[in-house]
């Protein structure tokens, strides 16, 4: 019996590989001599690099820069000599990991990690730079990031904005020197996301709440996002503020929309063909998946969904396992909770691994009949 294990990370809780790895051996406590296949998925988020290097066998460079906040902070990127590849997850530096909720604020946090990361990733001179954008505590379109490269940001009194703060805010002007070197490099930009940058359902206004901001923040945050666009299109950039994707990240992407050669892909679609995911799905007899909440955004085309319905074309029987459904669940053949009324979600994040064990053993029980 061969299964296909391959979860999506449970926020605040495990990543991926830690989240199958807890499944598989709650699955082998009930059906010890099945073959199982263990895969942490990722779609541009959280847990991109480490898929990419499991897949490349790439060379991981670790280094100290800025978070979100400005504190200093141990962040990877990937190397792939074979290739002159890099790829840099953009949630190493500038993403949610040890932010208290309470210090979420987007009219303060900056990019600017990331851009110390592409900085140190281009004095290897890549060929292809990869980036994969997603579960970022910031909404400034790329400003922190080139801050971080060594442009010069200056405010309307001409005086040099300093790191440690959204540049997006307060700038009136930018040196975009470091564009023709950018311009080098061919970029390909990863995005679990189509949301444009700004309108009703861009960076601000969708994702500006859950980064902290509040209604006046988001106003503020985009108005300078369009204002933002407009000085890169006076210094010869597209208009990439309606561009499907320009929103991922804060807007993180959009210095190379405008101004590089740069692609835009669904991060679970790349990651899929280079896992040959539709293929390992034609060889399980049952495939498992999860992620910390199956909901209506399952279906829209968070990595679950899609999983399920690779599983619905190949005929194979697909369970899920979550630590809240809510209401999705004619996507599975059947769905495995983790929180219940005795288990509150506080209490599933702490013990997520001794329940995700639990779980496999149900899920491994339903299939075992």
């Amino acid at each position: 019996m061969k299964i296909l294990i391959i979860p999506d990370s449970f926020k605040d809780s495990l990543h991926a590989n830690d989240v199958a790895v807890a499944i598989e051996q709650g699955v082998k406590s009930v059906l010890p001599q099945a073959d199982c296949c263990c895969i942490g998925m990722a779609d541009g988020g959280e847990g991109s690099l480490d898929l990419w290097l499991a897949i490349t066998k790439a060379e991981e460079v670790n280094l100290e820069v800025s978070n979100s906040y400005g504190r200093e902070v141990s962040a990877r990127y990937g190397y792939n000599p074979v290739n002159n590849v890099v790829f840099i997850e953009v949630a190493q530096a500038s993403g949610l990991a040890g932010i208290n909720i309470h210090e979420l604020n987007p009219m303060v946090a900056s990019s600017v990690g990331t851009g110390q990361l592409i900085k140190y990733a281009l004095s290897r001179h890549p060929d292809t730079i990869i980036l994969a954008l997603g579960g970022t505590a910031t909404i400034d379109g790329g400003t922190g990031l080139l801050q971080g490269l060594g442009c010069k940001f200056t405010n309307k009194g001409g005086l040099s904005i300093q790191t440690g703060t959204n540049p997006l805010i307060d700038f009136e002007q930018v040196g975009l020197e470091i564009i023709p070197e950018l311009q080098k490099v061919n970029w390909l930009l990863l995005s679990d996301v189509t949301n444009p940058l700004t309108g009703d359902y861009g960076a601000a206004k969708v994702y500006g709440p859950q980064k902290g901001a509040n209604p006046a923040m988001i106003e503020t945050l985009e108005t300078r996002l369009n204002d933002w666009i407009d000085f890169l299109v006076s210094q010869g950039g597209f208009d990439i503020r309606n561009f499907p994707g320009a929103g991922a990240a804060g807007g993180m992407g959009v210095p190379f929309l405008s101004f590089c050669n740069s692609k835009v892909r669904s991060g679970f679609d790349w990651f899929s063909e280079a896992l040959g995911l539709k293929s390992l799905i034609s060889q399980s007899d049952f495939v498992i998946t999860g992620e910390g909440m199956i909901d209506n955004q399952t279906k829209m085309g968070k990595g679950p969904g899609k999983i399920s319905l690779l599983a619905r074309e190949a005929h194979k029987p697909v369970f899920a396992i979550t630590g809240k459904n809510r209401g999705e669940s004619d996507l599975f053949d059947a769905v495995f909770q983790l929180t219940n009324d005795l288990v509150d979600a506080d209490m599933a994040i702490r013990n997520a691994k001794e329940l995700l064990i639990k779980a496999g053993a149900y899920c491994a029980r339903f299939i075992g009949g």
